[in-house]
């Protein structure tokens, strides 16, 4: 009897303890998590070498971001990611890519469960600084480029009250942008190229 009691009590507290609060998450936050990096050039990379850049990397991809939350379910966010580097396959005519991406994007959602679970989308423009590397001649403009592009993703964000500020967030980001490619044989053509990561972080708002 006195064991159920006592564990009667514990499930009281850790229930009180999780609806405690007055549901209201608006406030600063920032944020810093790892994951899995992919890449999409439109065929870009066979056009120079030969073959395919390959989907993913050994690098560790690194995602930063801070924001400003106004309430439940409308906030700003500036974010950095570092997407690595893309090989291609060919050892004859290599082939490398690497980017960086800084974004800001308006962060869209709904809090649910007294504010401690929300979805929520990311919308808005990056700045990308891309690096290439060839052996052709014919390509050697493509080295070191900067260009606008779209920003967008899709999440999940957990903030139990009992942590008081700390969080966790899985979420999926990408970065579209749109480029012309002058070379011999490209024939100034336009590649769509998408830099990719999901990612798991840590954060904490004030």
């Amino acid at each position: 009897m006195k064991k159920s009691l006592k564990l009667i009590a514990l499930s009281t507290a850790l229930v009180s303890a999780l609806y405690a609060g007055d549901g209201n998450r608006s406030g600063f936050y920032f944020g810093a998590g790892v994951g899995e990096a992919g890449y999409s050039d439109d065929g870009l990379a066979k056009v120079i070498s030969g073959d395919d850049v390959k989907t993913d990397n050994d690098d560790t991809n690194m995602k930063i971001y801070l924001g400003w939350q106004f309430n439940n379910v409308i906030g700003v966010e500036l974010g950095y990611a570092d997407y690595g580097t893309f090989v291609s396959e060919n050892p004859l005519n290599p082939y490398t890519y690497e980017a960086q991406s800084y974004s800001v994007a308006a962060n869209l959602g709904y809090s649910f469960w007294n504010s401690q679970l929300r979805p929520f989308v990311n919308l808005g423009l990056a700045y990308l600084t891309t690096k290439h590397e060839n052996m052709n001649p014919a390509y050697q403009d493509l080295t070191d480029d900067k260009n606008i592009g779209f920003h967008y993703g899709i999440g999940f964000q957990v903030e139990p009250n009992i942590l008081y500020g700390l969080g966790f967030r899985i979420a999926y980001e990408a970065d579209t942008y749109f480029t012309t490619v002058e070379g011999t044989y490209t024939n100034d053509d336009d590649y769509t190229q998408t830099n990719s990561l999901l990612y798991a972080s840590v954060q904490y708002k004030f």
